[in-house]
């Protein structure tokens, strides 16, 4: 992690982090450090546990899973996977207009808020979906988690030496050149 990073984006990634790069980010967010996580469902359905412990430091984790919105007023050209999510109110989402912000997701996992609360992290939800949606799980003989799901969750962590916030989104072809289309 350059000394100067104010952010450190990791977009899609195909395998977990190494032991080596989990501690270094670690060091860089105790240290007041901010990251950007965009997470595809793998077809391969590789566990991730470094990044999985890395994200439980902000009280997130990570769905196994592929979002279905079944809900017919959000979802898209009558195909479950591409999805319409809500914009939820909070004070990350306060300079956006749910009216006017129009995003489709494809092919998105669910992100999970973890249940055990810490007095000095603070959870938001971004993105959800509707109480219909279905994270089907990957992994045969898994349940299914029931929606609402969420698609996107900021977090801030104020128990390090310097306080540091994290963006977690269960989906990173948004992003591309072929996602914007």
């Amino acid at each position: 992690v350059p000394d100067d990073a104010s952010t450190v984006m990791v977009a899609g990634p195909q395998q977990d982090l190494t032991v080596q790069e989990k501690e270094k980010l670690m060091v860089y967010m105790e240290n007041g450090g901010n990251t950007i996580f965009m997470f595809d469902p793998l077809e391969n359905n590789a566990l991730m546990p470094n990044f999985e412990e890395f994200l439980s430091k902000f009280n997130i984790g990570l769905g196994y899973d592929v979002i279905f919105e079944m809900a017919s007023d959000r979802s898209a050209y009558g195909q479950p996977y591409i999805f319409m999510p809500k914009v939820e109110d909070n004070t990350v989402n306060s300079n956006l207009d749910p009216d006017k912000f129009n995003m489709t997701m494809v092919y998105a996992r669910s992100i999970p808020i973890l249940k055990n609360q810490k007095e000095w992290i603070t959870n938001y939800p971004l993105l959800t979906t509707s109480s219909e949606a279905l994270g089907k799980a990957l992994k045969e003989g898994e349940e299914d988690a029931q929606g609402p799901l969420n698609v996107a969750v900021a977090a801030e962590n104020k128990g390090n030496t310097k306080a540091s916030k994290t963006v977690v989104i269960g989906n990173a072809f948004f992003a591309t050149d072929d996602g914007r289309d």
